[in-house]
């Protein structure tokens, strides 16, 4: 019964809590009010849900393919000296891992290419009937494949051409070429995130400068409130001008077989008004066309969800970054007024927040810190697996998981606990990426395109992820045979590898994207560290024109001054009249 613990545990257990990770996710960024249908939640739920269920399968795998590799080598123990004793037991039965990865595999396969991609455009087409909404989807998404296609096959043939290629190379080929681009976006998110999530953590325990920042949202988010408010206003006033049009070319000689369709769906898009929120007045000077086609009223309703969404989005960033900045402004005159003996008072809740939780915070960077330079060194010094005569390991992660007599827990605990952080990484860029309003994620107040794209780069970014987690563990299907020298070379290939290296195969078709692209590529990981640090990514933003905190500059601190009036009016009419 207890003979395959680690499967019971992975079922019992570990799904369960990934379910409810995705749940509360899901409730956590997705819009209120009904703005996201049940199948952007049932979608995303599930692409997300298949994500997380690759980072926990991946230390599982690793393990049990250490423990088939240990009794295999107990077998060599005249060159490797393995005794039956160093061998823990299996956790899983056999072939469990494969099939899970295959069902896993392909399931993301279909969400990213297929699923994700149509109902991203399904759900904010602003067609009238269902038919028409997925007809522009499908043809958004065959206008995008035909491009790439065309591209695909003009490249397949050059490669055919140039390396003699066979079907099962080319195909090899896509495989690899997929892997190379999901390797550069892996390796770029991660010299995003090993950087910012120690600092933004450190950030977090600096009352002043948390303020400094809510000072400068401020001003960018009444900018944005302002410009969302115009830009409903104006949809507003050209269906208020479209309803007025039909309402007085509605006469009796009218033809109203073709009136009637355009008018049930401007009677739809005029339900669709949100009545929760204070909308502003329609802008009577708003233009429209002279002829009101289906087309048109389905662009305007496809703006009107936007602006919508936007709307509730800068309202309530507004009002959560005024809300915080007066908190702050509260701790700050706290500290400002009692002694050292009472900041520190443990019973008292303003302790708490302006001692305790800053040094928890700081103290937890510190910690991210030296993960990302384990991380950060593990990554870089890859190549010298490779390169160096007698193949020699200098990744730490390697050497502790190749320990001999390590048992099925530690090294699944040691794997979890660097391919977590790695994903953390990872999805830290993801979920904090702002592509100017396009995709960006905000509690409560996410789109559905912002939910469809980033659960599509989730799926398509996990995979490469664990297949760079594998890297630089030395756990490739061409590393293994060097993690032995002893062996002679016939028996050191038939070494086991993991399930996910089956399933996924390598990049060893080609010279251009096999192993020295491997070994090589992560140290472009040193440069993009660099880059993050010195800030060089929003020192850039901020040279061609986006406002960016964190620069001394008079732009800046005029942005910080109108932010603190802005506040400061807030303060005032929030007051009550007694005061």
């Amino acid at each position: 019964m207890w003979l395959f613990l680690g499967q019971l545990l992975f079922f019992v257990v570990e799904i369960p809590i990934l379910i409810i990770v995705v749940l509360c996710l899901l409730f956590y960024y997705s819009a209120r009010k009904g703005a996201n249908p049940w199948y952007v939640h049932l979608f995303v739920g599930l692409a997300w849900f298949f994500c997380l269920l690759v980072i926990a399968l991946v230390p599982l795998d690793l393990a049990e393919t250490l423990v088939d590799r240990c009794h295999l080598l107990v077998v060599y123990s005249e060159y490797t000296g393995y005794q039956q004793g160093d061998c823990p037991i299996h956790e899983t039965r056999p072939g469990f891992v494969y099939i899970l990865w295959l069902i896993i595999y392909w399931s993301c396969f279909v969400l990213t290419w297929i699923c994700l991609p149509i109902f991203s455009q399904y759900a904010i087409a602003g067609d009238y009937s269902l038919g028409k909404r997925l007809q522009s989807a499908l043809y958004s998404n065959a206008l995008f494949y035909a491009i790439c296609g065309v591209f695909i096959l003009g490249f397949g043939i050059y490669m055919a051409i140039r390396y003699h290629l066979s079907a099962y190379s080319f195909m090899g080929l896509l495989i690899g070429l997929s892997n190379a681009f999901g390797l550069l976006g892996v390796i770029a998110m991660l010299g995003y995130g090993t950087v910012q999530i120690p600092r933004v953590l450190w950030n977090r325990g600096n009352l002043h400068r948390r303020l400094r920042y809510c000072e400068f949202k401020t001003t960018e988010y009444t900018d944005r409130m302002d410009e969302a408010r115009a830009d409903l206003a104006k949809i507003l006033g050209q269906l208020e001008r479209i309803q007025q049009q039909w309402t007085m070319n509605n006469n009796p000689t009218s033809n109203r077989e073709e009136e009637q369709p355009p008018i049930h769906f401007l009677q739809h898009i005029l339900q669709e008004i949100p009545q929760d929120i204070d909308v502003p007045a329609p802008d009577r000077t708003a233009e429209i066309p002279k002829t009101i086609t289906e087309n048109f009223l389905a662009r305007l309703h496809q703006r009107l969800k936007q602006r919508v969404v936007e709307y509730r989005k800068s309202n309530y960033l507004w009002s959560r970054t005024c809300e915080e900045a007066f908190r702050l402004e509260d701790w700050i005159a706290w500290t400002n007024q009692v002694t050292w003996k009472q900041r520190i008072a443990i019973f008292h809740k303003n302790a708490w927040h302006t001692f305790y939780f800053p040094c928890g915070y700081r103290f937890c960077a510190l910690i991210a810190l030296l993960f990302s330079i384990l991380v950060v060194w593990s990554e870089t010094t890859i190549w010298s697996f490779k390169t160096f005569h007698g193949y020699v390991d200098l990744s730490p992660l390697s050497l502790w998981i190749h320990r001999q007599g390590m048992s099925n827990y530690s090294i699944q605990l040691i794997s979890w606990t660097t391919i977590v952080y790695l994903a953390l990484c990872v999805y830290f860029s993801l979920f904090h990426f702002n592509l100017y309003r396009f995709y960006e994620l905000f509690p409560q107040h996410t789109d559905s395109y912002s939910l469809f794209l980033n659960a599509l780069l989730c799926c398509r970014f996990t995979v490469p992820l664990c297949y760079n987690f594998l890297t630089i563990v030395h756990e490739t299907a061409f590393a293994v045979p060097l993690l032995y020298p002893q062996l002679p070379h016939a028996i050191a290939t038939t070494l086991p590898v993991t399930s996910f290296s089956r399933v996924e195969q390598s990049m060893q078709v080609l010279p251009i994207l096999g192993n020295s692209f491997n070994a090589f590529f992560p140290i472009v990981l040193i440069v993009l560290v660099l880059a993050t640090g010195c800030q060089l990514w929003t020192r850039v933003l901020a040279a061609i024109g986006l406002k960016q905190f964190g620069f001394e500059q008079e732009d800046d601190l005029h942005y910080e001054r109108l932010g603190r009036e802005l506040l400061q009016r807030e303060k005032q009419r929030r007051r009550p009249p007694q005061e």
